[in-house]
């Protein structure tokens, strides 16, 4: 079989899930721990999504300019979901606003 794949989504999804597995080493000295568990949770689950879409991206059907735009938002909102969420985490913003029991 010949499985074609994107490689910049697949080396995404591999440091994507590399520093949702390395988010939890700050937990110690960060000001709201459920953050950082946040950011680990997310940097697992989304690589997932990477690797999805580094799977199906080669045979969709859209034409270049769709798929570059495709391909910034993808990086966009997924990274930017993780970056925030981590930064929450580490600087604690609304750390009074989480609900854990």
């Amino acid at each position: 079989m010949n499985f074609q794949f994107e490689k910049k989504f697949l080396v995404s999804g591999l440091v994507m899930f590399l520093c949702g597995l390395l988010a939890p080493i700050y937990s110690p000295y960060a000001a709201a721990q459920i953050g950082l568990l946040q950011a680990h949770l997310i940097g697992a689950v989304q690589a997932l999504v990477f690797f999805a879409f580094a799977w199906m991206w080669p045979q969709l059907s859209l034409p270049a300019f769709s798929k570059k735009i495709a391909t910034l938002t993808l990086y966009v909102s997924l990274w930017a979901n993780w970056v925030g969420t981590f930064l929450v985490g580490v600087f604690g913003g609304g750390r009074e606003q989480y609900i854990v029991h």
